[in-house]
Formats: C-alpha cells, structure tokens, sequence
C-alpha cells in the first residue's frame, strides 16, 4: 500500500474456522498455565507503558474516563506476533548491547506490534484482508524492562514501568 509494509489476515467474512481447528484449540491453550498467563498479561502492560499508555496519567487526565480512553489508546495498536524470547535469541542479544542493558528472571517475550492504517482486500487472494503499518514496533521484555525498536530505529531501553500491585 504505496510502499509500507502490510499485515496480512484472514478476511473476517471468509473464515473458516473448520480449518483452524488443529491451531486454535482449548487442549493448546491449557498448556499455559497461571503463572505464565499472568506473567504474559504483565509484559504486554509494560509493552503499553513504553508506548506511552501511562495508566495514571490517564486517570489525572480524564478521571471517570479514564478507562474508556486507555482502552481506546491501546487499541490503537495492533499485536502482529508475540513469543517466548528463547535462550541463545540473537536479536534480544543485538537489542540488549545497543540499548545498554539486559533483561533479567525467567521469563522474557518478544513482542511485534503496529499502528494499523488503511485496510483492503489482498487482490492476490480472496480469504484474505491487507492491514497497513503505519508504525512498526519491536519490543522484548521482562516485565519491568522494555528493548523497543521503532520503526527500525536504535533500540532504546525503559526501566521507568511501575512494579504491579499484588490484587491476590
């Protein structure tokens, strides 16, 4: 779409969900258990907090509101891909030296989110929907530290996410 970068999805109104039934299945998402659940849901809140999604920033600015537009500035973006960042990860290690520090704990993720922009029909195939990136993300992360990449600049490094609260 004039030369950016797309994301390709299967067209809503075409899915099959029969064919899916191998990849989306209640037997695969089992395997992650609550600690990992937790731990994941976590590191896609600091992911938001490096975007700029400050939680309390948008309670002092909107009050009452506030939920409304943090959902509504979240949504803005889009996650395109989200894994385990595996030991011996070779972009996490670029990413740690040129942002001048290193995730730490047992869990660490890798997340690939964009700002989506104007959206077709893929003239190449039916069953599927083009998503324009407008803005193109990289982040790892630990939780409390986040490598992010924009856009393919310099990887930059935010430690200032706040410690979650314990809710149990």
């Amino acid at each position: 779409m004039d030369g950016r970068p797309v994301a390709a999805y299967q067209d809503i109104d075409r899915a099959d969900y029969i064919t899916t039934q191998d990849r989306l299945t209640a037997h695969l998402t089992a395997r992650v258990d609550l600690a990992e659940t937790k731990a994941r849901v976590l590191a896609m809140s600091a992911v938001y907090w490096s975007l700029g999604i400050h939680d309390p920033d948008f309670t002092a600015r909107f009050g009452d509101r506030a939920v409304i537009e943090i959902l509504k500035a979240k949504s803005a973006w889009a996650v395109l891909s989200f894994s385990v960042a595996e030991a011996g990860d070779e972009e996490l290690a670029r990413a740690q030296q040129a942002a001048g520090g290193r995730l730490s704990g047992p869990r660490r993720y890798r997340f690939r989110v964009y700002r989506p922009g104007t959206e077709r029909r893929d003239p190449a195939d039916i069953q599927k929907v083009l998503v324009e990136i407008t803005q193109d993300v990289t982040a790892y992360t630990d939780g409390r530290t986040v490598l992010l990449r924009r856009d393919g600049g310099p990887w930059t490094r935010d430690t200032s996410i706040p410690a979650p609260t314990r809710t149990s």
